[in-house]
C-alpha cells in the first residue's frame, strides 16, 4: 500500500487503506468476469467446441472465486477495524514469503518481545497465513526484516487478529497456520536480522479520510492482463483437448 509508505503526516489511516484495497479487489473481480466473457466468446467462435470453451470458463470462474476470497478477507478486516472495542497491541512481526510452491499466502509471525538484533529469532508466539496481495511488509528467508507494528486484538486472548499495521505497510490475516510456529522458525532459523524497523505511526483508529485521494483502479489494464492469462489457457486447451 503506497499510502502507508508516506510520512506519518501524509499517510492515510488504516480504515481508508483497507477500503481502497477492497475497491481495488472489486475491480479485479470485475476484470475476471469481463476477461472470461471476452476470451470465452472469441474461443467459442474460433473453436466451436463446447468442451474447450468450458475449460476457459471454469478457469475464469475459479480465479474469480479466488479474488472474491481476497476481497472478503479485506472487507472483514475493515469491518472489524471500524467495530473494534479493544486497542491494538504493539508487537514485532515478520511477513515471510513461503518458498513452498503449494502455499500461495505469506506467513506472518508475531513476537510480543523485541527480538535481539544480530541474533537468531526465537520461535514466534503466533503464526498466521496472510493475504497474498498486501505484501509491503514481506521479506525473504535469508533477508528477513522485522517490523515493529500495531497488531489487532479481539475480545479473547485467543482471538485472531484481522490486521497488522507498520510504517512500511499493512497485512490482513487470513487464518492460523497449521504447525505455524515450528514451520516459520525452521524457515528463518539461519537468519540474524537487524534491529526491528521502528514504529512511528499512532495506534490506528477509525476516522475521517484526511489525505490525498486514492488512485482510480485501472480496469482496462487488469482486463487486458487477465485476457492474456485466459488466452494462454485457451491455447493449451486447443492443443491438449
Amino acid at each position: 500500500m503506497d499510502e502507508l509508505q508516506k510520512s506519518p503526516r501524509d499517510r492515510l489511516d488504516l480504515g481508508s487503506a483497507l477500503q481502497q484495497a477492497a475497491r481495488h479487489e472489486t475491480g479485479r473481480m470485475l476484470s475476471w468476469v469481463l476477461a472470461t466473457a471476452i476470451v470465452a466468446a472469441v474461443f467459442a467462435l474460433a473453436a466451436r467446441d463446447l468442451l474447450k470453451v468450458m475449460v476457459v470458463v471454469i478457469c475464469g470462474v475459479a480465479l474469480l472465486l479466488w479474488s472474491i476470497r481476497l476481497r472478503w478477507g479485506i472487507v472483514a478486516a475493515a469491518r472489524d477495524f471500524r467495530q473494534a472495542a479493544t486497542r491494538p497491541n504493539r508487537a514485532f512481526v515478520v511477513l515471510l514469503h513461503d518458498v513452498n510452491p503449494k502455499a500461495f499466502r505469506p506467513v506472518l509471525g508475531i513476537w510480543a518481545v523485541r527480538p535481539i538484533p544480530g541474533q537468531q529469532l526465537p520461535m514466534p508466539d503466533r503464526v498466521y497465513r496472510c493475504d497474498d496481495e498486501l505484501d509491503d511488509l514481506k521479506s525473504l528467508a535469508g533477508a528477513v526484516v522485522v517490523h515493529e507494528a500495531w497488531v489487532d486484538t479481539g475480545p479473547h486472548s485467543w482471538s485472531k487478529p484481522r490486521w497488522v499495521a507498520a510504517d512500511r505497510g499493512i497485512g490482513v490475516v487470513h487464518r492460523r497456520a497449521f504447525l505455524g510456529r515450528l514451520y516459520l522458525w525452521m524457515l528463518i532459523r539461519r537468519d540474524r536480522p537487524d534491529a526491528p524497523r521502528a514504529l512511528t505511526i499512532d495506534p490506528p483508529a477509525p476516522r475521517m479520510l484526511d489525505g490525498p485521494a486514492a488512485a482510480e483502479h485501472l480496469l482496462v489494464r487488469d482486463v487486458a492482463e487477465r485476457v492474456v492469462v485466459l488466452a494462454l489457457v485457451a491455447a493449451l486447451a486447443w492443443l491438449v483437448i
